[in-house]
């Protein structure tokens, strides 16, 4: 790697040190890949914007030393030039960092030319390209770590940190700690997780660094044409359902579909108990349009109460009505009343939750490395088998889907063995 290195470093000019450096990590990533170096200090650096920093800061400790070493060598010159004269011509050239000097015949006795770039020598090249990768080695924790800043240390310490600002349905279905746990203990980092409905308040106060929401939360929309985050990531779906009495007095639980369901609730005019909440009200509203649009009289009531309130009211009646399905599982522990979830496997059902990482340039502080990490691997194939798996105690279907692959193709992690072939959907 280091001979490498430093033969960019050797034909670069005195200021592309940063971009040799990322050239080294680049060098680095390939060598983790082929397991000729080991690849820890690599995890969480996958993208190159994060080193810019270190690497800036290396940069100027090199350009001090090449300042320092160009004085001595030009004082030695100086002393060479008293003991041997050499034909010079004065140099007045207004663009040169130093006025004062000379114009020197090359090897060739070729035309004078001026120094307006001043090129790295192979010597102040190798000086150069150790102290750059003494510099990236202590900055990856490497042997030389020792001597780092504590501000280093406390930027690391940050990035080492992923905040996770997510809606409850995850937690409540006991999904989310599954999916954390592999990822904390493969990449080292620790998920410091918010619960609750305010997720992009906490995005905004700069809080977050990686929001899980429904794509159709009151605040996605805006959070994201304000600039706020980057392209959202559909990742899983979770699922409302037909929430029926344990008699069924319709006989939904003989059917498949909910059209079909509701049609018979319409048939048997059972009590179906609509709901307040907009996004039921409008399930509701589809499945009796596509039911024929049976008259309402005598059995459906559409005066829009609360889930919990409309759950108590289907209690009641030996009814109907309609909430998510992990909100009822966990209102039902602490309510046990003699209603069941059925249905909850149909698309009709199922909402799209999202991961959205905020935009660094919004929220510089944030670690958006960290949270592009974690949005890839809730992307990963093993990952979308986990949700399919995953079973809430006492249902024998799965309450979340995975959603991985309504991304579009190139934002997918390639299976492994294969390889990605640009622009294609594959339906």
């Amino acid at each position: 790697m280091v001979p490498f290195v430093l033969l960019a470093l050797a034909d670069a000019p005195r200021h592309g040190y940063v971009l040799a450096g990322h050239l080294a990590h680049r060098v680095l990533r390939q060598l983790a890949v082929d397991g000729l170096v080991t690849a820890e200090w690599m995890l969480g650096e996958e993208h190159l914007h994060e080193r810019a920093a270190d690497l800036r800061r290396q940069a100027e400790r090199i350009e001090l030393f090449i300042d320092r070493y160009r004085e001595l060598f030009a004082a030695q010159e100086t002393v060479n030039a008293a003991a041997a004269p050499r034909a010079t011509t004065p140099k007045t050239c207004g663009q040169c960092p130093r006025p004062d000097k000379e114009t020197k015949m090359n090897p060739q006795n070729e035309a004078p030319t001026q120094d307006h770039a001043p090129q790295l020598s192979r010597r102040e090249a190798v000086t150069a390209g150790g102290l750059l990768a003494l510099g990236m080695a202590g900055a990856a924790g490497g042997p030389a770590s020792a001597s780092a800043s504590s501000t280093t240390s406390g930027t690391a310490a940050a990035r080492s940190t992923v905040r996770l600002a997510s809606v409850t349905t995850v937690q409540d279905g006991g999904l989310l700690p599954r999916l954390l746990a592999p990822f904390e203990a493969r990449t080292g980092r620790r998920v410091q997780v918010h619960i609750g409905e305010d997720v992009y308040a906490k995005a905004r106060a700069g809080e977050a660094d990686l929001v899980f929401s429904h794509l159709g939360h009151k605040d996605t929309q805006a959070f994201i044409t304000e600039g706020l985050g980057q392209w959202p990531r559909t990742v899983l779906f979770n699922a409302s359902a037909l929430i029926m009495h344990a008699s069924d007095p319709a006989g939904v639980a003989e059917v498949a579909d909910p059209v079909a369901a509701f049609r018979r609730i319409a048939d048997a005019r059972a009590p179906f108990i609509g709901s307040a909440m907009p996004g039921l009200a409008y399930i509701a509203d589809i499945l009796w349009n596509a039911a024929g649009r049976p008259d309402k009289t005598g059995w459906y009531d559409g005066t829009g109460l609360g889930p919990e309130a409309a759950m108590r009211a289907a209690a009641q009646q030996r009814g109907y009505s309609l909430w998510g399905l992990t909100p009822f599982l966990v209102w039902q522990k602490s309510n046990p009343l003699p209603l069941r979830p059925a249905l909850y496997g149909d698309e009709m059902f199922h909402r799209v939750m999202v991961s959205i990482v905020v935009n660094p340039a919004r929220f510089p502080r944030a670690n958006v490395a960290g949270a592009l990490a974690l949005q890839e691997y809730l992307l990963l194939p093993a990952t979308q088998a986990l949700i399919q798996n995953h079973r809430y105690p006492g249902l024998d279907q799965p309450v979340f889907w995975p959603a991985g692959r309504d991304n579009a193709a190139e934002l997918l992690p390639a299976p492994a063995g294969t390889r990605a072939v640009p622009g294609t959907g594959g339906g």
